[in-house]
């Protein structure tokens, strides 16, 4: 009876984890962002940027379903060792995230403003009188400046950073306890979600 309840258990929670990560990735590949061409709902058009990146991207699946000689190697790195070139990809990832938030670090964003600004006793009444649901991490923010003393955009943008990597250690972890065939397959799929700007 037991094995049974753990069994259903562990479909159900690989059920819900394939349908949460099939709906991010849909969402992901539908958002506008990738609109090729003019983007009549938002009125904005494709960055030279995106069509570089689109380029390269279809550009190395050709590369790999035409020439066998590419398509061992990925099998090799990707397959073959993929325990080792997931992990590896997650650290440089992570370095990629404190690099790019070291480097462009803007100091954006209507809540954000209001938080930090709080902190350093702006008065922001009007805002948390419309905003009270921000209420509890401007508590959370201002306890964690006091233990770390420090107010600045900078360290929040490092404590978000770790916040959020930890998350996805913990998330991995959970798939590894589970089943640790589809270790490095929920790593891939973090490594493909991570952005810098995390």
């Amino acid at each position: 009876m037991k094995k049974k309840i753990f069994s259903l258990g562990n479909a159900t929670i690989l059920i819900l984890f394939y349908l949460l990560f099939g709906v991010t990735y849909l969402s992901a590949i539908l958002s506008d962002n990738f609109t090729i061409g003019d983007n009549l709902k938002r009125g904005t058009t494709t960055t030279l940027g995106l069509l570089v990146f689109i380029s390269i991207i279809l550009l190395f699946i050709s590369l790999i379903y035409f020439l066998p000689k590419v398509k061992k190697a990925v099998v090799f790195v990707f397959k073959q060792h993929k325990n080792i070139t997931s992990i590896g990809l997650f650290v440089l990832l992570v370095l990629l995230q404190f690099l790019f938030v070291t480097v462009f670090h803007p100091k954006i964003g209507w809540d954000p403003s209001a938080l930090i600004n709080t902190l350093d006793h702006v008065n922001n009444r009007a805002y948390f009188s419309l905003n009270s649901n921000n209420l509890p991490i401007l508590l959370f923010m201002s306890f964690l400046s006091n233990v770390f003393q420090l107010k600045t955009w900078l360290f929040f943008d490092y404590l978000t950073i770790v916040m959020v990597d930890l998350s996805i250690i913990f998330s991995v972890a959970t798939s590894y306890m589970i089943d640790r065939r589809y270790f490095a397959v929920s790593l891939y799929m973090v490594d493909c979600k991570i952005k810098p700007n995390t």
